[in-house]
């Protein structure tokens, strides 16, 4: 597993960035609001990363913070969503506000979303609302939000860092 990388920014494009670490250009897919937290090609950046693995494609996903990864790495246990769209998910809303739609059982916030259809937000309302009841209080939030209650208000405010520190 790679938990993250700090490197030189190369290139930043559509969905996408260069890393170079240690020689070596690794390409690794962003959010699409991610782009405007990067610093200028040339400076040094720290992403967040998953990496993903199929038959046919090793993907390497990158996030500004450990919690946009915790929620995409989530969002893929539920059926139907697979990297493509917990990318868009995550690059369309905080972590914060998409518990908060979540928890309110808010489905406008998600059909927002460009790739999210209504089966798609149905089994997203009915999967979370069956795992917080799962979890108990606090406990999915707890999970998704590293078990600080007060991260959930701050992160709601707060925009991406330039360059996170792991």
């Amino acid at each position: 597993m790679i938990a993250h990388v700090r490197g030189r920014l190369v290139e930043a494009g559509p969905g996408h960035v260069v890393v170079e670490v240690g020689g070596v250009g690794l390409e690794v897919k962003v959010p699409a609001g991610a782009i405007q937290a990067l610093p200028e090609p040339g400076e040094t950046v720290t992403l967040y990363t998953h990496l993903h693995v199929r038959d046919d494609e090793i993907s390497l996903y990158g996030f500004a913070t450990a919690d946009e990864r915790e929620l995409f790495r989530t969002l893929q246990g539920v059926s139907g969503v697979g990297p493509r769209l917990a990318l868009a998910i995550v690059g369309a809303c905080s972590p914060a506000r998409f518990w908060q739609a979540v928890s309110r059982q808010d489905p406008s916030l998600l059909g927002s979303i460009p790739g999210v259809g209504r089966k798609t937000i149905t089994r997203l309302l009915v999967e979370w609302r069956d795992r917080r009841a799962a979890a108990g209080p606090g406990g999915f939030r707890g999970r998704l939000l590293g078990g600080d209650p007060q991260r959930i208000e701050v992160a709601a405010i707060e925009k991406p860092i330039k360059a996170a520190s792991p």
